[in-house]
């Protein structure tokens, strides 16, 4: 890979039209695409989605009796009448709905209800009065039938009042009072708004008349933050107009598409907060440390570039993504600053734009595929808040990675590479401290490791998602206010029954209000109403008229006109008066849908049935301590799925525990792909297993700390898992390059990129910690867990992750022993110059491991060379590579002082320390060793003859690698071949050579 973007960097270097047109045009079109992305505002977006069959679905539905906005008009002062409270509220409702006349996001505002309506249902109730009468009642009709005379006294006496117009069709029609028997009938249609409402000039009040109320239905799904974020603005500019012309009233208001803008709008605000603050100590920082103001840019752009070219790969996969998913990827895009970061470190140190990318690529590369399979696990979940973050997450890293690598050293200048040298001197000195020597705090990690993993399976999961959502302090007043007034303080939930079929939801009410009579009975709910008395199943309504018609027979109805008609003629009644009674009595009825008649208004309606296009839902208010719903909802929907509560925070709850369940699953799957690409890398299952480490350890670390501390996790914190896991995997990948850079050829990658490590440790926290000032539960949340994993993070790979490798590796290295590996300990005892070079080269790489263990085969363990070398006294080992064969000749003949040559420098570095390496060997790309005598000369390489013939001169055993010499160059110079292998030729002098 490294070969790869070298390649690249030179390609672009000798093109500069090409890569200006191709950085320009790729920035531009990933800013269209990304800028035509729409955002859900809504906290909501946390989740599931609601796809499966069951009529829990319906509960996301555009349900008017959830979605809808409160308002109450309250007297500021205490001379306000409720007849000004009318006024007031019929001013202020006019110019709402005029005001919305231009978008039409109001449905309908109710908050009267005209006494044209009334007298309508009470014609209809009379017009269909057997319907309306429940059997227990005919006894009561008895009882009227009893006192005809009396009731004769009180229908002259209301005709005769001042009113007396308005009771001549009742009197005429109803003569002995059945209206009585409606009051409850007509009394429970008001239950449906949910608490205890009162009338006043046809207008809602709370039950004492102090409150007139008002409810807006809007035209879309509560959940609709554009739609939503227009109606509050409407509304809120009318109650601020509607607060100057009336400060003597107070105007409240809540509701669900309310609390959805506030969310959104608190989230906007925070993100602004954070971010900026964020920003201003980061760059400050930067500035102090980095002296070349262009630093800041080449920080910003790839971060930058990253975040439009996730958004513009999201449009195209979906169109549209959740707001806070961006405000959660705030804090990723500090690991695309890492990476940033630990290229523009190593060029501050470097200067060399081919070197930064040679030592860079590889590790870079392989913390972006980690981080990406860490943050990847979070789109096996069903949360959309989730998944938009991942995707997010890794898309944006994948982007900024390819600006690092491909785009920003074409931008690097060595001529003009400054950096704060006091500042690097400072971190260096930090850097160097070590932390891995510190055994007491080595003891203290371990011990704090092996509490946190006991106690890590107590830590408490809050499914609440109450208690991420933002709310607004006016509107948690209002809300409070409406409760205290209506419904003695408690909360209103509503249950309802489902079904395809409006009578089997009706029938199904029925049961549901038997366990509700359960629940009540052992005070687990206050009460609730049974609005939908009034709308009888079409069953119901026949026994209820065949009861009717088997009541009034054809002598009962004459007599009762007799008795009507002679008590009537007493009070001056003419003999005709009452002739709309006799024909209710005599009507042939039919069952008739109170539902399809449209007599009760539709703002009404609407709370008790609502019809949804496919489904009907019969709504039964209920009164109860909000605390009580999980376990009160569970007793009610349970065994029966056409019984649901009409409340998504109840199935979200349950959907939120799935989740954290599957979430245990995603982690594994995480922690298993890390694995695979660390064991793909690095070739090594020890080496893995350390990269692995800081990472696996500080999730149980963060686990055990929140347990012990009584944290709870949460739909949102709980993504610091992928967060801790991505950086972990970071920093740990780094750590290890530095250490084996420094093992295998004695680079001090480790200190540069421990420099970059700490910037970018510096960075997170400050972007971490600055969630903490945010307002927003769900925001700063984040805060304290990830604060806490980070720091466990960096310290596991600063200390642990070093004083491990120390401890199986350079450690016993040092004591010329050989560093342990599953093979050293397991593995079967090999031939002495097998496992003497196997034990020098391990950990020195995969492709060198690999080059050995075929030249071991194929050289049978380098016998040619242990015989050509012993009792020799100098060896040169031109074109040595990595030194097997110099090695190999070490271990046959302790004495010999051998060189080693090439020109690779990398070659040279990883040959030049071996652990085997003793003061008798030197590896070198000097070539003034070349003009020393040696008696044995391997040549592996391609060797001129100005330099190969005078090394002949003295040499009294010439190996050459087979196709690196011109054998008649030898010959010439009196060598005969004399035995030969896969690899390697040997050739002697003649006996009788002339010098």
């Amino acid at each position: 890979m490294s070969a790869l973007t070298i390649f690249i960097y030179q390609f672009f270097r000798r093109h500069k039209t090409v890569f200006y047109v191709l950085l320009l045009a790729s920035a531009a079109c990933f800013a269209f695409f990304g800028s035509k992305i729409t955002f859900e505002e809504d906290i909501t977006k946390l989740l599931p989605s609601v796809e499966q069959e069951g009529a829990e679905q319906l509960v996301f539905s555009n349900l008017k009796v959830k979605d809808k906005l409160f308002f109450l008009f309250v007297p500021a002062a205490g001379d306000v009448e409720p007849e000004d409270l009318v006024a007031a509220g019929d001013e202020f409702v006019q110019a709402l709905l005029e005001k919305d006349t231009a978008w039409h996001v109001i449905n309908n505002i109710l908050y009267e209800v005209d006494e044209s309506v009334l007298q309508d249902g009470v014609a209809f109730l009379y017009a269909h009065a057997p319907v309306f009468l429940d059997t227990s009642q005919y006894r009561r009709i008895d009882s009227l039938l009893a006192c005809v005379d009396s009731q004769m006294q009180e229908n002259y006496s209301l005709l005769v009042s001042t009113a007396g117009m308005g009771y001549k069709e009742i009197v005429m029609q109803d003569p002995i009072a059945l209206r009585k028997l409606f009051l409850s009938t007509v009394g429970s249609i008001g239950n449906g708004l949910g608490g205890n409402y009162a009338f006043y000039e046809s207008h809602i009040f709370t039950a004492d008349t102090s409150a007139l109320v008002a409810f807006l239905s809007p035209n879309f799904k509560s959940f609709d933050s554009k739609q939503n974020t227009l109606l509050l603005n409407l509304v809120t500019e009318t109650v601020e107009a509607f607060r100057e012309q009336h400060p003597e009233i107070t105007l409240h208001f809540h509701g669900a598409p309310a609390r959805s803008v506030f969310n959104s709008k608190r989230i906007k605000l925070d993100l602004l907060l954070t971010v900026s603050i964020s920003l201003l100590l980061t760059l400050a920082l930067l500035l102090v440390c980095f002296r070349n103001k262009s630093t800041l840019l080449f920080l910003v752009a790839p971060v930058v570039y990253g975040i439009l070219f996730a958004l513009s790969v999201i449009y195209f996969i979906k169109g549209s993504m959740s707001l806070m998913a961006i405000g959660i990827g705030a804090i990723v895009m500090g690991v695309a600053f890492s990476y940033c970061l630990h290229v523009i470190t190593h060029y501050k140190y470097v200067s060399l734009p081919e070197k930064v990318l040679k030592d860079q690529t590889v590790p870079v590369i392989l913390g972006v595929l980690t981080t990406i399979g860490a943050f990847m696990g979070l789109l096996f979940t069903e949360s959309e808040l989730l998944s938009d973050f991942g995707l997010f997450a890794s898309l944006g890293l994948v982007g900024a990675t390819l600006f690092v690598l491909l785009f920003l050293p074409q931008f690097f200048n060595p001529a003009v590479n400054k950096k704060s040298e006091k500042a690097f001197a400072v971190l260096d000195k930090i850097n160097a401290f070590p932390l891995e020597k510190q055994r007491w705090l080595i003891a203290a990690i371990l011990a704090v490791s092996v509490v946190c993993f006991i106690t890590s399976r107590q830590v408490r999961f809050d499914s609440d998602l109450q208690h991420i959502g933002y709310h607004d302090t006016q509107a948690l007043q209002s809300e409070k206010l409406l409760a205290s007034k209506t419904a003695d303080g408690l909360s209103t939930v509503y249950f309802a029954a489902v079904s395809k079929d409006l009578d089997a939801a009706m029938a199904a009410s029925v049961r549901l209000c038997g366990r509700l009579d359960t629940l009540a009975a052992e005070g687990q709910i206050k009460s609730y109403a049974v609005p939908s008395s009034v709308f009888i199943p079409a069953a119901e309504q026949r026994q209820r008229i065949a009861c009717w018609n088997t009541y009034w027979t054809a002598e009962k109805k004459a007599a009762v006109r007799q008795q009507i008609t002679e008590a009537g003629s007493r009070y001056k009644f003419m003999p005709g008066a009452f002739d709309p009674f006799f024909a209710l009595l005599d009507k042939e009825y039919e069952p008739v849908s109170l539902y399809d008649a449209e007599v009760i208004p539709r703002e009404i309606r609407d709370n008790i049935i609502e019809y949804t296009g496919d489904s009907y839902l019969v709504f039964i208010p209920v009164r109860m301590e909000r605390s009580r719903l999980m376990d009160v909802g569970s007793r009610v929907v349970t065994g029966n799925p056409g019984f649901v509560v009409v409340d998504p925070m109840y199935y979200t709850s349950d959907m939120v525990k799935i989740i954290h369940g599957d979430f245990n699953i995603t982690l594994a799957i995480s922690s298993l792909f890390v694995l695979i690409v660390l064991l793909a890398s690095l070739k090594n299952i020890l080496l893995a297993l350390l990269a692995f480490l800081p990472m696996g350890l500080s999730w149980y670390i963060v686990l055990g700390c929140m347990s012990v501390f009584g944290l709870e996790f949460n739909l949102i914190n709980i993504i610091i898992s992928s967060f801790i896991f991505g950086i972990g995997v970071d920093y740990s990948i780094f750590i290890m390059d530095g250490l084996l850079a420094d093992y295998r050829k004695g680079e001090p990658l480790l200190a540069y990129h421990k420099t970059a490590i700490f910037f970018s440790a510096v960075i997170l926290v400050i972007v971490v910690a600055s969630l903490l000032f945010a307002v927003h539960p769900a925001i700063s949340s984040i805060g304290v867990s990830t604060l806490i994993g980070m720091g466990a993070t960096i310290l596991i790979a600063y200390s642990l992750q070093p004083f491990l490798f120390a401890l199986l590796i350079t450690n016993r290295t040092a004591q010329g022993k050989a560093p342990l590996s599953p093979a050293a300990l397991f593995g079967r005892r090999k031939h002495p110059v097998t496992q003497a070079l196997q034990n020098n080269y391990r950990y020195k790489g995969y492709r060198v491991e690999r080059l050995l263990r075929k030249e071991l085969g194929q050289t049978a363990r380098y016998a040619l060379i242990g015989a050509a070398t012993a009792g020799k006294d100098t060896l040169l080992d031109y074109g040595c590579g990595y030194g097997f064969a110099s090695y190999a000749a070490a271990v046959g003949n302790p004495r010999l002082q051998i060189t080693g040559f090439d020109t690779g420098e990398d070659a040279i570095a990883i040959a030049g320390h071996g652990y085997r390496k003793t003061s008798r060997m030197r590896f070198t790309t000097d070539v003034a060793a070349l003009n020393s005598r040696y008696s044995v000369v391997i040549i592996q390489k391609d060797c001129p003859e100005e330099i190969l013939r005078p090394l002949l001169l003295h040499a009294t055993a010439v190996i050459v690698r087979k196709g690196c010499a011109d054998n008649s160059l030898l010959h010439a110079a009196g060598f005969k071949a004399a035995s030969s292998d896969a690899v390697f030729t040997v050739f002697y002098p003649l006996e009788h050579r002339q010098a």
